[in-house]
This record gives structure tokens, sequence and C-alpha cells, in this order.
């Protein structure tokens, strides 16, 4: 077997922070809650999910009419369940 580090015979793993031979302490845990409901008609910007960011979770404290997407290049967007 190779270890994420490469080596013939290791067994060094990637930690849950994504770091090989990781004590998992280098996560960052970004948490919140958005309650704003005073929007424009349209996209709105809500939140940045950082290039390299895993295991996201995003939950609908309630039923709403909105629809999380994400923006592709020149302003386009990809979201759920429409598409386009």
């Amino acid at each position: 077997a190779v270890g994420c580090d490469k080596v013939l015979g290791s067994v060094t793993k990637v930690d849950e922070c994504g770091v090989c031979g990781g004590d998992g302490s280098s996560c960052r845990v970004v948490k919140g809650i958005f309650d704003e409901d005073n929007f424009e008609v349209g996209y709105n910007d809500i939140l940045l999910i950082p290039v390299g960011a895993t295991s996201v979770l995003i939950q609908e404290v309630q039923p709403t009419n909105n629809y999380f997407g994400k923006e592709k290049p020149f302003n386009k967007y990809i979201d759920m369940p429409r598409k386009c």
C-alpha cells in the first residue's frame, strides 16, 4: 500500500481537514444562521464558500421558496432544482 505521503508501505492517511498525516487540528469550522428576509428579486449573495472547502453542509431550518445556487464564471448560475 501507499500512504498519502506517497511512500510505499506507508499507512499515513489524510485527516478530516485534508492534511496528509495531520491530526485534525488545522480545520476551520464556519457556522452561522442566515435569517435575512429583505431580498431583491433575483440572485442574492449570502455565503462565500472558500476554494478547497470540504464537508459543506447547508440546511434550511424551515421550508422556503428559495434555491441554493453556485455562481459560475461570467455571472452564470447553477441552481437546484432548476438548471441554467
